[in-house]
């Protein structure tokens, strides 16, 4: 039996040029195509999409434009007698997942709500493309566009490399899952208890003192200084505050966008750090209770992620020579 090429194109949604640098690995290729170049694509799939779904894969503008992700030969796959193909599920699949875990990843390596809005496989039959596998994004709530300054295209390339999901500490995936969650909460309440819900999960390990271990703990985590360990504590604990609000009250107004990015991005950093430091729930928490804003007790060795992206170990620093003197005895 032949076999035919089978393609891949995902529309994403949420991005700007910035993206175009980016290397994927395994022959994906990022493209920003024109409306000009996009709907004749489309109109010839129209039975699997539709045209009142075009607007929402392009930018908004004069000059409406798409961005996407490619693969032109995912796989060769035997052809039927009727020029169709040999549907491999599980491999389709495979390739699917493989891809939605990098854009997963970069999303929490840098805000943005960066997905898929639309994707297929297909294969050319008779010149057409013809679609056999596609997905959906039906309702997109979070809107903010990702986008990376000059250095970060090989920092989010080396992050996809060395990050591997599911995290393999039960605790952090499931605060990575409540971090995924509050993109595709309906409302600002939802989505604000998500981020919290993932931080708890992450800083804290008993149902005493919530507000204040959150905080402190988070502060500790990812404080630099004293300075800034003491901002991120009373910042956390106002939005502990509003949290509280929400539960007892039901009621979302004390609740800002600028609260959602803080909350958000207090999450998100902390679950990059805790999957370098990659120890259990109950150890972690341990270290972050014996340190302090300035003295980090057992966090002195993390990696460090450098401008060209590659992952660097801590050097130790040489313990200087100590003469011990002998104590005088006192008589």
């Amino acid at each position: 039996m032949k076999e035919t090429k089978v393609h891949f194109i995902g529309f994403l949604a949420n991005v700007d040029d910035t993206i175009l640098g980016l290397k994927l690995g395994d022959d994906f290729v990022v493209e920003k195509l024109s409306q000009k170049e996009v709907v004749p694509f489309l109109k010839r799939i129209e039975f699997h999409y539709g045209a009142s779904g075009y607007p929402e894969i392009f930018t908004q503008g004069a000059s409406p434009k798409c961005y996407c992700i490619r693969n032109d030969n995912i796989a060769n796959f035997q052809k039927t007698e009727q020029n169709g193909v040999v549907i491999k599920i599980a491999e389709c699949e495979n390739y699917l997942n493989n891809l939605k875990k990098k854009v997963r990843l970069l999303r929490l390596f840098q805000g943005g709500n960066i997905l898929f809005r639309f994707s297929c496989f297909y294969h050319i039959k008779n010149t057409e493309p013809s679609v056999f596998r596609i997905v959906r994004q039906w309702i997109i709530k979070d809107r903010t566009i990702f986008t990376l300054g000059a250095a970060e295209c090989s920092m989010a390339e080396q992050f996809i490399k060395s990050t591997k999901l599911p995290f393999t500490q039960s605790f952090l995936q499931l605060a990575f899952e409540c971090f995924e969650l509050s993109y595709d909460a309906p409302n600002f309440g939802l989505l604000f208890l998500s981020l919290m819900m993932s931080l708890e999960t992450m800083l804290n390990v008993d149902r005493y003192e919530l507000r204040y271990r959150t905080s402190r703990n988070t502060a500790v985590l990812l404080g630099k200084s004293f300075r800034e360990s003491e901002k991120i504590f009373k910042e956390v604990r106002g939005l502990y505050d509003k949290r509280s609000k929400l539960v007892h009250t039901g009621k979302q107004n004390a609740i800002t966008i600028n609260d959602v990015f803080k909350l958000r991005n207090y999450v998100r950093e902390s679950i990059k750090e805790i999957s370098t430091i990659n120890k259990g729930k109950d150890k972690l928490v341990a270290m972050l209770n014996s340190s302090g804003f300035e003295k980090k007790i057992g966090l002195e060795n993390r990696s460090e992620v450098n401008k060209e992206g590659k992952v660097l170990k801590k050097k130790k620093v040489a313990k200087k020579k100590t003469i011990k003197k002998k104590a005088k005895k006192l008589t």
